[in-house]
Order: C-alpha cells, then structure tokens, then sequence
C-alpha cells in the first residue's frame, strides 16, 4: 500500500486545494486571502515594534480593520463548506481524516467530527473497491494531484455501498508547494444513476411505441423556415397502411414525392405547424380501393439546441369508423336528451368550481318544487339541507380527484320540506372542463319503509332468537353470518365459535356433495328446497341428525349472496328410521333370498325333469339305433354279394328265360343296383347322425355329471350347437344363421357342466330369437335380409380364467334395457314366449354357482356380445 506522508499534523479548512471548476474560484479565493493574511501579520509584527503606547493603539486599530474582511471572507468561506450539499473531507497523507462538512458526515452515516476524526480514510472504501484504491486511485493522486470518475463509498453504519462522482486531489501549502494532505469533493449519484436507468427505460418504450403502434408517423426536415419539407423517416405501420413504396420516397420533397395540388395542400398545414411553433391538427380524406377513409393528422413542430425549428412529426391516424360512428352519435344524442328529460331520476350537471347547477332536467326541478329556471340559479345552501352540506363539499372533492361519489343525504324542497335523497355522480368533460354529473333519486318513501321495516325485523328477530328450530344465513362462499341461539342446544357449540367460519365443517363429508349439490340447485333455479337431511359433528364427538330447508338469500340489489334457512333436529326420528330400515332391509334380503331359492328349485326340478326325460329318450333312441347302424355293415355285405351273383348271371347266361327277362325288365335291375347302394349310404348318415344326437343330448343334459368335474368347454357348446341344429337352418323367412367358432386352446374346467351347458343354450336361443325377430322386421319393411351370424369366441385370460363370448349381429340392445337383462321375470318377448327368468337363472349359475362374471355389451343397430368369465379352477366348494 502507497504510504500516506505525515510531515504535518494538522490541515486548516483553508488549505483546501480544489481541482474541480465548481469550486475553482473558491479554491483562487482561499489562496489570495492567506496570502494576504500573511501579508498584514508581517506588517503589523513591524509596527509593533515601536514603543510608543499610541501607535500601538494605532497599529491594533488598523489590524483589526484589516483583519475584519478576512474574518469575513473566512466566515464566508466556511458557511459554503458547510452548506455544501456535495461530500466535502479533508486528511492528512496518512488518512487522517480533519474535516468532513455535514452533508459529507450524513452521507457515511457519522454522528459529528469527533466520531469523524476517530475513522481512517479507509473505512469510507469498500473492501472490495481497496485494491482499485491503493493500486490505482492513490498513485495517480500522488502523481498527477487529481483523480475523478465514479467510484463507491461504503455507509459506515449499514456497509451498503454508495455511488459517488469521485474527486480526490492533493492539498499544497501555498508557500512550499508540498502536498499537505488529500481532499475530496464527491457527490452522491445514486439518484442520476436511477434517472439514467429511467431515461434508458423510457428511450426503448419510445421505439417500441415507434414500432407497435397501429398509427402512422412520419418525420420531415423543415427546407427554408418552413417553405419547403423533406421525407427522413417513417414507422412500420405507416409503411402497412400506405399503398406508395415508402422506401422510394425517404429524401423527397413533398413536390418531390406528391403532385402539386397535394404537396401545396400538405405545405400549407406543415407551414402553419412551424410558423405558430405548437402542435397543429387537420383531418382530411380520400378514396382508397373504392371506400372512402378519414384520417386524424397532427403536426408537431421539433428544435435544435438553438430553438431553431429543424423537424416535424406527422401523426396519421385512420378515424373512419370514428367518422361512422358520429352520425350514430348524433341520433344517441336525441335519444340521450330525450331520455334526459323524461327519466323518473333527477339528473343534474354542476360546475365543481363554483357549485352552481348548469343543467337540470324536468324530474329533478320537480322533485324541488322549482321551475328549471329558478333551479339553475339557486346555490347549494338553498337546495341542500345543512347536515348535508359537508357531503355535498365530499362530493365536489371526489368529483374533482376523478373519482365516483354515492352517498345519501336531505334536500330541501321549495315549501321547506326534507326530501331523503340518493346520488350517484361521476366526472365529466362538459363545456371544455370538468364538471359533475349527478343522479339524484327520492329515496323519502324507501326510507320511511325502511323504518317500517326496521320495526317489523325487530319484532321478527325476538321471534328468531326464541324459535325451536335454528334459523341460518350464509354467504355463497360457504361463510356463516347468522345462526340463531338454538344452535348450541343442537350442536352442543356456543354460536360465536362458527360466526363467519365456513359451516362445511359442520356437514359428514359423506353427505356434504349433496348437500352442495341442493345448494347449487337453488341457486340455479332460484326456487327452495325442503327435507335437506344430513349429519353434523357434536362438540361431544357424536353426530347427530337433521333436516333443512333453504332458499337464495338476495341483496338490495337483488343479487345473490347466498342463502338462508330453518334447520330443526331429527335424530330421534332418524335413529328409529335407521331400525326400521336395517330390519326392512334385512326381511327384503330374506324374501330375495327365498325368491332365488324358489325359482332355482323351479329351474332345477324343471331342468331335471327335462334332463331325466332327454336322457330317457336318448337311450330308447340309442339301443334300437346302435342295431340298426350295427346291421347296416352286414346288409352291404350282403347285398353286395347278391349284386356279384347276379353280375355273374348276366355274365354266363346273357340270354335267359323269358319270364326271368321279364322280371329283369319291369324291376329295372340296373337302376336297382345302383339306387340299393345309395340307399344304404344314406340309411347309414342318418344313422350316424341319430347317434351324434343321442351323444350330444346325453352331454346336455349331464345327469351322470351333477357334481362338478373336469370338462371341455367346447363339448358343451357344440352339443348346445347341435340341439339348435334345426333352428340354425335356412327356411322361408330367413336365410341359415351361421355360426363360427373360434376357439381356443382351453384347458379342461371345474363347473357343474350341465349347468353351464344352460347357459349357452339360454344365450344362444335368446341370439337366434332376436336375429329371427330381426330378419321378420326386414321382410315386412321391403328391406333385403342380410347374412346372419353367430360368432363364439374362447380363450384363456390372467392365466387361471376362461372367457366365452357369444355374439351375434342383430338389432342390439338399447341401454335401458341392457341395465335390466338379468333382473327376475324381465322379458321383451310377446307373451307366451319368455317368463323373463333364462337370463336371471343364467347370471345365478355363472356368479353365484362359479363365481364369475356374465355382462352384455351391445350397440343399437350393430349386434349383441354376451361374455362369460369363469375361473379354471372351481372356487364356491
């Protein structure tokens, strides 16, 4: 660090050495005085010499009148200091601070020179400026005598930094011209350096005005004082707006870029601009495409440094519509007056300088008792009442600072009656200033009905606070305004512990969504609802019942702020409810569960029966069959050698008896050959198929099988498949029904088989019911009767589940109907032909007896889809 010289111990305020030219005639002034102190002490050190009395007397009266302007001078010189706004301090070489002014102490936050006097220079710097300071700063100071740029000082109480325009220089004793000591004069920046920000702030807004705004601007030089103009500039939307090559005309003249009639047109209103030195406007307009426009143009003259008009901005701006829009004004205006004159409220316009009424309307002179020209001319105190006049003086202040007034207050009508008066008024521009306009309403008959009614709600309210019921208000944002007393006795809480708390709380959060529901309901209607029954807490921790009812709570405005009620409690009554439901509903489950247990007793015996008698006929069927088809192989045999010998006949004897050519001729031996083998063929198909029957009537009906077991899925089906042979066939009013099978690899399942087998019979002879019903609508609507189909479809699913679906493309399902397919004797079918339980029974073995799940999917017009899911594994054992 540079090392501060220490050849003097003090340093007058006088010795200040300033460089800066603010202070170059303080610093000029200083000087010649301490020469000429110097000057008289030396003068008068000689005179004083003389032993005489008397010139020594003489000698102190001329010091004292030389000395009494330097006293002057230095007095003088210290008030400037003193006064000085800017940072004035004086140290020694080492950093010894002597004399800092009080602008200077109150900048670092120092109490008086004796606290100044105990710092180093090198607490006024921050620690991070230090290196710049010594390495830098003090150097060229020592070198050079002066240093100034911006620099920081740091606040000696909070270390903030401060921005200075720094100036540090070297103080020189007068005589030797060998620095003495450092002072600076600094002034604090930080609020140039905000106007600087501002001023960069406000130059960017500006060219982004120039760039955004939706008018045109133009900039032209000024040519011979205003004879002449010249295109220099020009914003983008100008360039938009403009059908001409804006580029093409920068650096013209208007006689340049214009013809002559519009260049004169134009130099004239630019001249007038510039010949008046203020802000010109004018409007014209023309034709563009047909339509024509109207443009606001303004002219704003622009100097020099010398006052001297250089430039002009040219605002355009387009007020065609403005234009359109000021013959719809003129007719409002008649409408406006007319409305004026005839509205019920009285309107006025007053003159919030003067308060004097400038316009009136018939109603309000009227409700005065005055003519409208006796109104006009009356002062304040004459139509406003003396309790009121201190509003009416709020009233013009409000107007005056811009704002709204709505108040009330006593007017006083011509005979000296009050009249209980309503206003609402507001500023307007009216005859080139501000001026109120004024709404005034006879509120005299509302407010003797509001007295009224101010003695009704008292007489109400005593009814309110002793009803056995609790009366409730709220706001629509759930906040509680007023419950009545009752209230502790039900909720066991003092009322004041939920007055403008929100009453959710106070709702089981099970019944609060239908609770909010109502209340939105009554909202959106406007109408109430009674019987809104739900929980509520206990300040006890039980929970109690009750009902309400509700309706919308309005204000004087009519506006809805939220609603009002009588709640009343119904715990005892619900408590008993609650028994009587549980045991209702306890005698409802025991005869729905003797319901099911009768109609599965039903179905059961009935499928039993029917099982037993299938099974019967199956094998009465089967025995006489398996001798038939068993003999059929024998009867070839047979019959073919028979064929053999009588070939070998014909061969050896191709002449025989007449009576066996006979015989040969009339039976037509030939064709009997022929149609034998056919006939056996055929006699040997329909035995097979007799068999196949049998077969899938005994898989059926399962009567060997009760228990659960092991079983292929798809035996069942195509047993089902086989049974509704006959109805899958093609006849006269439908073509055949088709089904297609795609099967999976199933693995065999645990079920009662003859059950499931049920079920597909149920879900397949509903399909083929609802695609013959279907193909029948067709026919007699003229409409070609499509394909139809019956597709099933299996597969394992989550690895230990089976799925069957049975879909067919019929008519579909509507949706009310599907949400009703498995209920009990529910049937869309005539009568006579379903008892609406095949359904029901079907989704009783499916989830019940297997545990699995049977739905229906069906789109109206596209088919129906019936899925089956079951586990692999049998889980009801």
């Amino acid at each position: 660090m540079t090392q501060f010289s220490s050849s003097h111990d003090e340093i007058s305020p006088e010795s200040v050495f300033l460089e800066t030219e603010s202070v170059a005639s303080l610093k000029q002034e200083i000087i010649t005085l301490r020469q000429r102190v110097a000057q008289l002490e030396q003068e008068l050190a000689n005179l004083w010499e003389s032993p005489s009395l008397q010139q020594k007397t003489i000698l102190e009266l001329e010091a004292k009148s030389f000395f009494q302007p330097a006293r002057e001078e230095h007095q003088a010189l210290m008030t400037i200091l003193e006064a000085s706004a800017d940072f004035i301090g004086i140290a020694s070489m080492t950093g010894q601070p002597f004399y800092l002014n009080p602008a200077g102490m109150k900048l670092v936050g120092l109490q008086d020179m004796e606290e100044t006097k105990t710092k180093h220079l090198s607490d006024f710097i921050l620690p991070e400026d230090m290196e710049l300071f010594q390495e830098s700063i003090l150097p060229t100071v020592i070198q050079e005598g002066y240093w100034q740029s911006e620099f920081r000082f740091r606040h000696l109480v909070t270390g903030e930094p401060i921005l200075i325009d720094y100036t540090l220089f070297l103080v020189k004793d007068p005589v030797t011209n060998q620095p003495i000591g450092l002072a600076t004069i600094s002034r604090d920046i930080r609020d140039r350096k905000c106007t600087e920000q501002r001023l960069l702030e406000q130059t960017q807004l500006l060219q982004s005005v120039w760039e955004g705004v939706d008018y045109g601007i133009f900039v032209f030089d000024v040519l011979d004082n205003g004879q002449e103009f010249r295109f220099v500039d020009y914003n983008p939307a100008i360039a938009r707006s403009r059908t001409v090559d804006m580029p093409s005309i920068l650096g013209k003249t208007l006689a340049e870029a214009m013809s002559k009639d519009m260049a004169a047109l134009y130099r004239q209103h630019y001249a007038e601009a510039v010949h008046s030195g203020t802000t010109s406007f004018f409007e014209e307009h023309f034709c563009a495409n047909g339509q024509e426009t109207w443009w606001s143009v303004s002219v704003t003259p622009l100097k020099d440094s010398s006052s001297r008009i250089h430039q002009i901005v040219v605002t355009a701006t387009d007020i065609t519509e403005r234009k359109q829009a000021q013959n719809a004004l003129e007719q409002q205006e008649i409408l406006y007056r007319t409305i004026f004159e005839n509205v019920s409220d009285g309107i006025n316009i007053i003159d919030i300088e003067t308060g004097k009424i400038v316009v009136a309307n018939h109603a309000i002179c009227q409700m005065h008792g005055y003519s409208q020209e006796e109104f006009v001319k009356l002062q304040p105190p004459e139509f406003v009442h003396e309790d009121t006049l201190p509003r009416f003086a709020e009233f013009i202040r409000d107007i005056r600072a811009g704002n709204q007034f709505h108040g009330q207050g006593l007017d006083l009508h011509k005979d000296g009656t009050l009249i209980d008066v309503e206003v609402s008024a507001s500023p307007i521009f009216y005859n080139g200033k501000i001026h109120a306009l004024g709404v005034i309403r006879d509120i005299s008959e509302r407010k003797r009905s509001e007295l009224a009614l101010a003695e009704s709600e008292a007489k109400f309210r005593n009814l309110v606070e002793n009803a056995n019921d609790v009366i409730w208000t709220t706001l629509v944002d759930s906040t509680i305004t007023y419950i009545s007393p009752k209230f502790q006795e039900i909720f066991g809480y003092e009322v004041c512990e939920w007055l403008n708390q929100s009453f959710v709380p106070l709702i089981h959060p099970d019944d609060l969504p239908q609770v909010m529901a109502f209340l939105k309901q009554i909202i959106e209607t406007g109408e109430s609802i009674n019987d809104i029954e739900f929980r509520h807490p206990k300040k006890d921790g039980t929970w109690g019942w009750v009902t309400s009812n509700a309706s919308i709570l309005k204000d004087a405005d009519g506006q809805v702020m939220g609603w009002q009620g009588i709640l009343r409690d119904i715990s005892d009554r619900k408590q008993a409810e609650i028994q009587l439901q549980q045991q209702t509903q306890e005698l409802e489950n025991t005869l729905y569960e003797l319901k099911q247990t009768q109609l599965q007793m039903i179905q059961s015996e009935k499928m039993s029966s029917l099982g037993q008698m299938v099974a019967g006929v199956a094998h009465e069927i089967n025995n006489p069959v398996n001798f038939i088809h068993g003999n059929l192989s024998h009867i070839s045999e047979y019959t073919q050698d028979l064929i053999n010998l009588v070939a070998l006949y014909q061969q050896y004897y191709p002449q025989p008896p007449e009576e066996i050519a006979d015989v040969l001729e009339s039976i037509d031996i030939e064709f009997l050959i022929e149609d034998l083998s056919k006939a056996l063929q055929s006699t040997r198909i329909g035995t097979t198929r007799i068999r196949e029957i049998v077969l899938s009537l005994r898989n059926f009906s399962r009567l060997d099988e009760a228990e659960v077991k092991d079983v292929n899925i798809h035996d069942g089906i195509d047993s089902t498949i086989i049974i509704l042979h006959n109805r899958l066939k093609a006849h006269s009013e439908r073509p055949e029904i088709q089904v297609i099978k795609k099967y999976g690899d199933l693995p065999p399942v645990e079920c009662h088989a003859g059950q499931l087998n049920q079920v597909f019979m149920n879900i397949l002879s509903n399909a083929i019911d609802a695609l013959e019903e279907h193909s029948q609508q067709q026919l007699q609507t003229g409409i070609s009767v499509n394909s139809r189909i019956i597709s099933i479809h299996t597969e394992v699913i989550n690895n230990n589940w089976v799925q069957i679906c049975i879909a067919d493309n019929g008519p579909g399902i509507k949706p009310e109907i599907c949400q009703k397919l498995f209920d009990p004797f529910f049937t869309t079918k005539p009568v006579g032909k379903g008892t609406g339980l095949g359904l029901s029974i079907s989704y009783q073995i499916i989830t019940e007896k297997h545990g699995g799940k049977l739905w229906c999917e069906s789109t109206p017009g596209q088919g129906t889809k019936f899925i089956i899911e079951i586990p692999i594994i049998y889980v009801n054992r």
